[in-house]
């Protein structure tokens, strides 16, 4: 007995060596990321004496003190979580085993059958990770939005995404409370201006409803017939005949999408789903031209599409070649209005269809990166037509509605 479980013993310590050994060559062997797209962040590098760390008040902490301060130990750590072999699997499992025990909720992400809606946001005013939204905030932002349209007198468009959970919270059997309050929030700070806020609250609840998906299952975003049902909601407000949707050729250009709630959520286990782009004869000719902050061209790009990002982690960035912050798309020898639209990336899929009407100039919500306010811009850009687009998860987590001058 004694000699058998001696055998047992070896075999369990050279099993569990051999997997520490095999961990540790994959950390030797594997090349590290750089980043990770579904986080959004930076992942940490191999520590090196030579960069050191650099604390929030920008002193840097090199050589001998970086490593009797804790802060080579601090690193190490954060590699190696960063950089763990087969990390997405793990985390999967993990997620999975949260389900198999009835808990639907995984890194602030609600899973119902494979529909996904984040639930939990970094709400400014609240703190990290909550469900709760500061209503004071959402007010004041909505509030100074509406402050800086009052004396425009361009036609004006006021875009504000709801939220998925917003979208699907009958579909989830999720409370509709906050939902709700950011509904009843627009309706007062644009009471006197409602032909230029298009409420989508309702729009997109009926769509899901009816089964229209005109959100994502694993993104955030809404899809592009989703973004297509906004632009019509647009065109009619500013007495626009809208394309129809038989006029757009919906393409599928893959079958496994797999959006920022499944990998904010680790639901990696999950499948991926179709990504479409809304098609038309012509959209091959616009000219995409990145600009800078002086609003000077940079470089130049044919059509509205990046192709080369479907075979990346982040598949959304095919709309608009990437995460652009400024940029202008035009058709060589067509005579139309320009539309000058401050976005965040909900307006990425709905670009094609305005640029079928009009030229564009395509400029980041946060004006602050280049020091000037949405009047400045204006007379710059000198439009015929201004949209805000800007999704309330955004508006939630974020000040820049605040900021905008």
């Amino acid at each position: 007995m004694k000699k058998k479980n001696r055998i047992s013993d070896i075999i369990s310590i050279v099993l569990f060596l051999a997997m520490i050994l095999g961990f540790s060559l994959s950390f030797a062997v594997l090349p590290d990321k750089e980043s990770s797209p579904s986080e959004g962040r930076d992942l940490q590098a191999l520590p090196s004496f030579s960069e050191g760390y650099t604390a929030p008040d920008g002193t840097e902490i090199k050589g001998l003190d970086y490593l009797l301060h804790g802060y080579l130990a601090d690193d190490f750590d954060e590699y190696f979580c960063d950089q763990f072999p087969l990390r997405n699997m793990f985390l999967g499992l993990s997620a999975l085993t949260e389900q198999a025990f009835g808990r639907y909720v995984n890194n602030g992400v609600l899973n119902k059958d494979g529909d996904l809606a984040a639930v939990e946001f970094d709400a400014v005013g609240v703190g990290s990770s909550t469900e709760y939204i500061s209503e004071e905030h959402i007010k004041a932002s909505l509030e100074n939005l509406s402050a800086v349209c009052h004396d425009l007198s361009i036609p004006t468009g006021i875009l504000l995404p709801p939220r998925a959970v917003d979208v699907k919270h009958d579909s989830l059997s999720y409370p509709a409370d906050n939902s709700l309050m950011l509904e009843a929030l627009c309706e007062d700070a644009f009471c006197d201006r409602c032909g230029r806020y298009i409420n989508l609250f309702d729009t997109m609840q009926s769509l899901n409803d009816s089964g229209e998906q005109p959100y994502y299952l694993t993104d955030h975003h809404w899809t592009t017939k989703g973004a297509y049902y906004a632009y019509k909601e647009l065109m009619e407000s500013w007495g626009v005949t809208p394309y129809g949707m038989e006029d757009f050729d919906f393409v599928t250009v893959t079958e496994d999408f797999k959006g920022t709630a499944l990998r904010n959520g680790n639901y990696f286990y999950l499948d991926g789903e179709e990504l479409q782009l809304a098609r038309y004869e012509g959209d091959e000719d616009f000219t995409v031209t990145e600009l800078n902050l002086a609003f000077k061209p940079s470089e130049e790009k044919n059509g509205l599409y990046d192709f080369t990002a479907l075979e990346g982690e982040d598949a959304y960035s095919v709309f608009l070649h990437g995460k652009p912050t400024h940029m202008s798309i035009s058709l060589e020898g067509a005579e139309r209005e320009t539309l000058l639209i401050f976005k965040d990336s909900f307006a990425h899929s709905l670009v094609p269809f305005l640029a079928r009407h009009y030229d564009l100039v395509i400029v980041d919500m946060d004006t602050s990166r280049f020091g000037t306010s949405v009047s400045t811009v204006i007379s710059m850009v000198n439009p015929d037509r201004l949209l805000f687009v800007y999704n309330f998860e955004n508006i939630i987590e974020t000040d820049k509605l605040i900021k905008l001058k």
